[in-house]
């Protein structure tokens, strides 16, 4: 892991590092990284490179472990060329505050896990209508800050999140069917909300219907004078033998538990009171 590691243009080569697998090299100034990096750290699950001075998406063809790719911040401008290729297991794909400003047709061919995509604060005017339809797993897309007019929805329909704020040439939003595990909506204008509102009230739970079962025993049955009152039950009852009183058996209950037991004030304090001959 580096950080604010300025003057730091190139990685320096990963070779002997076969078990590595995260690598976070953020705030520096990488321009490229070394072709062989999934050669010699074919273990990789986690790159991080944001806030570098990258033009393109690295080659990663061959990292077939990776799961968090972060390139975010860097000067990215073009996403052609099958460019993820072999990261079938990258579920986290950060792009944010780059300089796309296109989405072709095979752009994220090759990311079939993926679950979430940012890819805010771009340039975006363009999305092509098949972009997203390599996706059988994506849950959160922002696409915030950007000047794309129309929203392909094919690929999108087990997404959970959504966010296309700041969007103003969006006039027109995807209809409800869409989207239909939606749960986040964060939008360019009020008026896309509204189709969605009935979806809202229904997905409020209804609170089940509670059944009360009350009990109320008999005079026979309950002493209120009892009630939220307790003491000692039987303070000395190791001290007396009451094998002639019980079964044996719910003799040695009362030798074990009995100084668990409360009593009200007004009951006898001693058990031979309880059981006279």
């Amino acid at each position: 892991i580096l950080s604010e590691s300025r003057k730091l243009e190139k990685l320096p080569s990963l070779n002997g590092c076969t078990a590595l697998e995260i690598v976070r090299l953020d705030r520096c100034s990488l321009t490229e990284l070394p072709l062989d990096i999934c050669r010699t750290s074919p273990r990789l699950k986690s790159l991080e490179l944001k806030s570098n001075m990258l033009t393109t998406v690295p080659v990663l063809n061959d990292c077939f472990d990776l799961r968090l790719l972060d390139l975010s911040g860097n000067l990215i401008e073009s996403l052609h060329g099958h460019l993820f290729r072999g990261l079938s297991k990258v579920h986290d794909l950060i792009l944010s505050h780059n300089k796309i400003h296109s989405i072709n047709e095979d752009a994220f061919a090759g990311l079939a896990r993926l679950q979430s995509l940012d890819l805010e604060s771009n340039q975006i005017k363009y999305i092509h209508p098949k972009a997203f339809s390599h996706f059988i797993q994506l849950e959160d897309i922002n696409l915030g800050n950007n000047e794309f007019a129309d929203l392909p929805t094919k690929g999108l329909d087990k997404l959970l999140h959504l966010k296309t704020f700041n969007n103003p040439k969006l006039k027109e939003f995807p209809a409800p069917e869409s989207f239909p595990k939606i749960q986040t909506l964060v939008l360019s204008y009020a008026y896309h909300c509204c189709p969605f509102l009935p979806l809202a009230s229904m997905a409020v739970s209804v609170t089940p219907s509670l059944r009360d079962e009350v009990y109320f025993p008999t005079d026979n049955e309950f002493d209120f004078s009892i009630w939220n009152s307790s003491i000692d039950f039987w303070p000395q009852l190791s001290k007396h033998n009451l094998s002639s009183k019980f079964d044996p058996k719910i003799n040695d209950l009362f030798h074990v538990y009995g100084s668990e037991y409360g009593h009200s004030g007004g009951l006898p304090v001693y058990p031979e009171e309880y059981f006279e001959d």
